[in-house]
C-alpha cells in the first residue's frame, strides 16, 4: 500500500512525498510509514501516483513518478495554459522483505521519456516479464490540443533493461483519447483494463471503454463503450466470467460496478 502526503506552503504547488504502510495483523494499519522515498536526500523531486505490486517471487515492486522542485519555469506537473507536461520521470524500486525497506528510484531507459504518464503500476505476465503501462502526452509549451497515446513498456530481465511495445488499438484512433488506464490479469493470464474516454482537447467525456490483451502482452482489442461512466477505474476478475470495478464519478463520487 502506498500513498502521498501532501503540503501547501505560500508560493507553492503541493509536494508530494512517496510513503508506505504496513498491515499490522487484525489490529490494522501501522499508524508511521516504515521509510519515505525521495526526501531532501532525493534532489527535491515531488513524486505522484504511486502504485505496488505484489510479484509471484515476494518481491514488492513500487512504480512512481517524479518531477522536480517546482520552480518559475515549471511552477506545476501540468502547464494550466496548454495542459502540457512537465519533464517527468518515471521510476521504480522494490522491497524483499515485505514493505520495511526499499531500494533507491531506478529510472528506466527509453526515447521520449520525459513527457510520459505512467497511470499504472506494473503487471507480470505469465511467463515471468514485466509490463507497464504508459501514455505519452504533449510537453510544457506544445500549443496543440492534447492527444494521449498509450503503449506498454515490457521487460524480460526484471527491470534492468526495457523495450517499448507498439502503441495500443486506441492510440491510433484520431476522434478519442483513451487514458487513466490500469491493467490488471485475469485469471486466464489475459489483460484488462477501463478506460477514460474523452475526445481531443477533453471537451466531451464518453463512457469507460473496456480493452483486453492477450496473455503474451502483444496483441490488444479495440476499445469497446461499457455503458459506464467515469474517469478513474480499478478492475477485478471475480472468475465465473465476471468482472467488477470500482469507478470515479467527478470528484468525489465512488460507484462499484460488476458486469
Amino acid at each position: 500500500y502506498a500513498t502521498i502526503r501532501l503540503y501547501t506552503a505560500k508560493q507553492e504547488l503541493l509536494r508530494c512525498y512517496v510513503g508506505a504502510w504496513r498491515r499490522a495483523g487484525a489490529g490494522g494499519w501501522l499508524e508511521e510509514p516504515m521509510q519515505w522515498i525521495g526526501d531532501a536526500a532525493d534532489g527535491g523531486h515531488y513524486y505522484a501516483q504511486p502504485m505496488v505490486s505484489d510479484l509471484e517471487s515476494g518481491r514488492l515492486l513500487l512504480t512512481t513518478q517524479r518531477v522536480r522542485k517546482h520552480d518559475r519555469e515549471y511552477p506545476s506537473r501540468f502547464n494550466p495554459i496548454t495542459s502540457g507536461l512537465a519533464p517527468t520521470e518515471m521510476v521504480w524500486m522494490y522491497s524483499e522483505d515485505g514493505g520495511r525497506t526499499w531500494t533507491p528510484p531506478v529510472v528506466p531507459d527509453f526515447p521520449d521519456r520525459t513527457v510520459i504518464d505512467a497511470p499504472c503500476n506494473i503487471v507480470q505476465l505469465q511467463n515471468g516479464d514485466w509490463l507497464w503501462g504508459c501514455e505519452r502526452w504533449k510537453g510544457w509549451d506544445d500549443a496543440v490540443p492534447v492527444r494521449i497515446r498509450g503503449f506498454a513498456l515490457r521487460s524480460s530481465e526484471r527491470g534492468a533493461s526495457w523495450f517499448r511495445q507498439p502503441d495500443f488499438p486506441g492510440g491510433r484512433d484520431d476522434q478519442r483519447i483513451y487514458s487513466h488506464s490500469k491493467y490488471v490479469l485475469r485469471h486466464d493470464g489475459r489483460i484488462a483494463s477501463l478506460k477514460w474516454t474523452t475526445s481531443p482537447g477533453m471537451s466531451q467525456d464518453f463512457d469507460l471503454h473496456y480493452v483486453e490483451g492477450a496473455a503474451s502482452g502483444t496483441e490488444w482489442s479495440s476499445p469497446r463503450a461499457t455503458g459506464i461512466p467515469g474517469q478513474n477505474s480499478w478492475l477485478l476478475d471475480h472468475g465465473n466470467g465476471v468482472m467488477a470495478a470500482a469507478v470515479a464519478i467527478g470528484d468525489n463520487d465512488l460507484m462499484p460496478v460488476s458486469y
